[in-house]
């Protein structure tokens, strides 16, 4: 898995959550791997339920390993990711969701933050928070952002802004709540794979400025009006004039800030995610 403090990390807090799905089976041990280390780690362990979770693109080079979403290997007894295909021992449950949800009951309050964040601290133009850019294209971005205003940068790429740790306390969204655009791209490219990232940029009142999932994230949860979108290998003149109008006019502006930025049918969708997470690893747990 990655290095976390077992009492912070999430899926212990889910299972603590539902104590139900383990109350008949008080001995059982549950195993959680992911992409982090020796795939083989797993024939070496003496689980009862071995889960596999990954937050990452299976199809991108660094976790080609673990490509087949490790249903290949029989002692994963359920594997979850943010793909789209269907498998008898596959869910569905992108990282989003278990950054910002835990139970049933956070679901009505959390979306209605998400849909409707406060944007009343918008004092700076643009953030970009992040370690690296090995393909570029956060460079292309912060570039062209760079004609209109200044970008600050607070994570260790093109860092130029201390305040995230100094001011804030390295608290992201906190920091965030300052910018109207956060530039917020994933990795790499691949239908579903929609990171917290976005989220983030939502939760902290910003207009995201995204790309990719295709430039289709989330469709039965994310009002793609709200969001800018970035392409990649094309022409963002419109991109980077809309920008520019939405600086220019307080009017415009505040109008894209105060759009919802979540549809009417973000919470449904997200109850039938959790619903389907939780009968999965019931019926993997039952079926022992």
């Amino acid at each position: 898995f990655w290095s976390q403090p077992l009492d912070t990390m999430y899926w212990q807090r889910w299972f603590a959550a539902r104590p139900e799905l383990l109350s008949k089976k008080p001995g059982l041990k549950v195993g959680m791997f992911s992409v982090f280390g020796d795939r083989d780690i797993i024939n070496h362990t003496d689980c009862d339920v071995n889960i596999f979770y990954s937050a990452e693109n299976l199809k991108s080079k660094p976790y080609w390993r673990y490509s087949d979403a490790f249903l290949s290997e029989r002692r994963i007894d359920l594997s979850i990711g943010f793909e789209y295909f269907e498998h008898e021992r596959y869910c569905r449950f992108p990282n989003w969701m278990d950054v910002f949800f835990l139970t049933q009951s956070d679901i009505p309050s959390v979306c209605q933050k998400l849909r409707f964040p406060d944007v009343s601290k918008k004092q700076r133009f643009a953030a970009l928070i992040s370690s690296h850019d090995g393909g570029g294209l956060r460079t292309a971005m912060m570039e062209a952002f760079e004609t209109v205003g200044e970008v600050s940068c607070a994570g260790k790429y093109r860092h130029n802004d201390d305040s995230l740790v100094n001011e804030f306390g390295d608290d992201k969204m906190a920091y965030l709540r300052q910018f109207c655009f956060n530039i917020c791209p994933e990795n790499t490219n691949a239908m579903g794979y929609v990171t917290e990232k976005l989220f983030q940029a939502i939760a902290s009142g910003c207009i995201p400025v995204y790309w990719p999932s295709y430039n289709r994230p989330e469709p039965y949860v994310l009002n793609r009006d709200a969001i800018v979108f970035w392409n990649k290998d094309g022409d963002n003149a419109d991109t980077i004039r809309l920008v520019k109008e939405l600086v220019e006019s307080p009017q415009l502006m505040e109008e894209f800030l105060s759009q919802p930025r979540l549809l009417p049918t973000a919470e449904e969708y997200v109850a039938d995610s959790m619903s389907r997470i939780e009968r999965k690893v019931k019926e993997t747990v039952d079926n022992l």
